[in-house]
């Protein structure tokens, strides 16, 4: 995906949350543990003699938010996905496991929970090529996201896109940027 693009809806996301934020309630829990659960899917640009230049991966994904103060979290996010049969025949099977950790400003409203966040750590990729070890390097999260409360202690993660960057050797230029998009549910504990 052209990084114009990825750029474009990342700001046009951070705009609608800001303007959301004007009416947002007074407080929040500080302490209060948020658990999330999702399906992720993420928009891959490896291998670099992939003829299209990306693919989808799929799987799995956990979040842990404990607000800090009114709107501001901290975030520890571990995701897996998975491709099979991504490159030339006969292809590989790629997994890529993200271990990241950072803030997050969410703006509360009584139905809609949008929300803003940063997140760094690491990403492991490995394949099933006999000669591949797998690889750990640096990973980058910048993104946004909408929750829709249902009850006092359940709400829908709607969406969450993120800009996944990654830095895992692939035989070319070592950067890898993805579009990462989540969906699940969140659980509000405390």
């Amino acid at each position: 995906m052209n990084r114009n693009v990825t750029l474009s809806i990342l700001l046009l996301g951070l705009a609608a949350s800001f303007a959301w934020a004007q009416d947002a309630p007074r407080g929040s829990n500080p302490g209060r543990l948020d658990l999330a659960l999702g399906y992720t899917a993420i928009l891959a640009n490896a291998p670099p003699n992939n003829t299209c230049g990306c693919f989808w991966m799929q799987g799995g994904s956990a979040q842990a938010a404990v607000a800090i103060k009114r709107g501001l979290s901290g975030v520890a996010d571990f995701g897996m996905t998975e491709a099979t049969k991504v490159g030339e025949a006969p292809g590989y099977d790629i997994t890529l496991s993200s271990y990241l950790l950072g803030p997050r400003y969410s703006f509360h409203r009584n139905r809609y929970s949008p929300y803003a966040q940063v997140l760094a750590g690491a990403a492991h990729s490995s394949t099933n090529d006999a000669t591949d070890n797998g690889s750990t390097a640096f990973a980058f999260s910048p993104g946004v996201g909408l929750d829709l409360n249902l009850k006092r202690y359940i709400s829908l993660r709607v969406v969450e896109a993120d800009y996944l960057l990654t830095r895992i050797p692939n035989g070319a230029n070592n950067v890898e940027s993805q579009l990462r998009l989540t969906t699940g549910i969140v659980l509000h504990l405390k």
